[in-house]
């Protein structure tokens, strides 16, 4: 089913709606939290303000005065609204609780120039970014000042969802994972709500003009940049208004320029040979593939034709791919002995499409990755195998069944991205890493990568179809 269904659905039959109502935080338990403060200082709350409607200030103003932390304050700025009613709601709230500050300009300096100009009247030791329109759960700034202080983190997020125009119904949960240096190359997954050590905002010098519509993803980027040590907090705690006017709904092509700009400076920071471009209209870094770089394809699996597999496993790679039929028995022999910096182990019965090694051979080259896995497709472009995630203690596949573009943008399986297991069937590493023929993972900080420009497919062979490394009845056309 594509995304956009299943969302329709989800939003116009309430069913996560109804789910959140079980997911929030009992008046008991809030309470005990109001009895037990974190003490990490005061959280100032950054909202800059243009124009908005008297309503959506007002919910927004209720989600902070319920807030089961006390120690905290609201910064205000108005960016000089040319409408009545948002100035008059902005001093009735005021009115209400003395932690609410707010600060009328005579111009309006954008997004940017406004956030900035609003953190710098801050006065607490942690700053918290929050849209104008958008509202928090009230327990949202407790849980994060809980898990800076208890952690020593420079930067909390946690998961959010939608919320209708008319604050009615909440839909398209985002349950994010912890951070994915990856993921965040390819959007701000990370996006709200954000709590950050106010001491990391001005040594980054804030946001940066110049890049509206993707500012929050270069100051994450930045931050991963810094070495800041980044928490998640499992918790939906940030509602995301869905009014329409958002920069993301009405200037789609400047957020992807900005975006773009944003994350080739971030891999320039670390590699100065990387760069970064659009495909598909998702951002795709291209990394270097040095040139000593070589690839021993360790071919599993009965009827290997080395013959017709190493044309295709050596395009883009410059003749550099090396192939050697092995058994379950000499495959550990085969890669001990390899002189090639990188292993693949290649099902024989997977079809590899033209620059998948090139691909994993770059993304398996750099230090901080462990190993790079093909996305693997069946002959309709359904996913059979886009790695394993773990949420709650459990192990899940990620979209099998689905086609890549069908799937949900949030889970970026048409992007590079992070996952928790992958498959020993089609792998590449670099042959330091070898472990066994289980290829389990030597060092737990190394990470899983699976690159949906990497691709192999697997398609139905006669007379055998259980035996597919992916069996899936939709190999079979059934």
């Amino acid at each position: 089913m594509d995304w956009r269904v299943r969302r329709g659905c989800e939003l116009y039959l309430g069913s996560f709606n109804r789910q959140w109502q079980r997911l929030r935080t009992p008046e008991a338990e809030l309470e005990a939290q109001r009895r037990r403060q974190p003490e990490a200082g005061t959280v100032s709350v950054i909202v800059p303000v243009w124009n908005t409607k008297p309503e959506w200030l007002r919910a927004l103003a209720d989600s902070l005065r319920v807030q089961s932390l006390t120690d905290w304050e609201c910064v205000l700025y108005d960016g000089g609204s040319d409408r009545s009613d948002t100035p008059a709601a902005l001093k009735e709230i005021q009115a209400t609780d003395s932690r609410f500050r707010v600060i009328r300009a005579d111009t309006n300096l954008g997004i940017v120039g406004n956030t900035n100009a609003a953190a710098a009247l801050a006065r607490g030791p942690w700053l918290v970014f929050c849209d104008h329109d958008d509202t928090l759960e009230p327990d949202a700034l407790w849980r994060l000042a809980t898990a800076v202080k208890e952690l020593g983190a420079d930067l909390a997020y946690a998961d959010e969802d939608r919320l209708t125009a008319d604050g009615r119904v909440h839909y398209a949960p985002h349950f994010k994972p912890d951070l994915c240096p990856e993921n965040l190359l390819a959007c701000n997954y990370i996006c709200h709500p954000v709590m950050l050590r106010r001491s990391l905002w001005e040594k980054l010098g804030g946001l940066r003009s110049g890049l509206e519509g993707s500012q929050d993803h270069d100051l994450m980027l930045r931050c991963v940049n810094a070495g800041a040590k980044v928490v998640h907090v499992p918790h939906i705690l940030y509602h995301w208004r869905n009014n329409g006017g958002s920069m993301s709904h009405t200037q789609r092509e400047k957020c992807q320029s900005s975006g773009l700009r944003a994350v080739e400076e971030a891999v320039r920071a670390r590699c100065a040979e990387a760069s970064a471009e659009v495909s598909g209209g998702r951002l795709r870094v291209l990394w270097p593939l040095p040139e000593r770089a070589r690839v021993r394809v360790l071919l599993t699996g009965s009827g290997a034709d080395t013959e017709k597999l190493l044309p295709l496993l050596n395009d883009g790679m410059s003749d550099r791919v090396t192939c050697q039929p092995v058994t379950r028995d000499s495959l550990d022999e085969a890669a001990r002995g390899a002189a090639e910096e990188l292993l693949l182990l290649w099902d024989a019965r997977l079809t590899p499409e033209p620059g998948t090694v090139r691909e994993l051979a770059a993304l398996a080259m750099r230090p901080e990755v462990g190993r790079a896995f093909p996305q693997v497709l069946d002959a309709r472009d359904r996913i059979l195998f886009s790695g394993c995630g773990c949420r709650n203690g459990r192990t899940f596949r990620r979209s099998a069944g689905e086609r890549p573009e069908r799937c949900d943008p949030l889970l970026l399986e048409t992007s590079v991205h992070q996952v928790s297991l992958g498959s020993g069937l089609c792998v590449m590493l670099r042959r330091e890493l070898w472990t066994g023929p289980d290829c389990a993972p030597r060092d737990g900080t190394l990470r899983n990568l699976v690159s949906p420009f990497a691709v192999a497919r697997c398609f139905r062979w006669p007379g055998e179809p259980e035996t597919a490394p992916f069996h899936d009845p939709c190999l079979i056309g059934r």
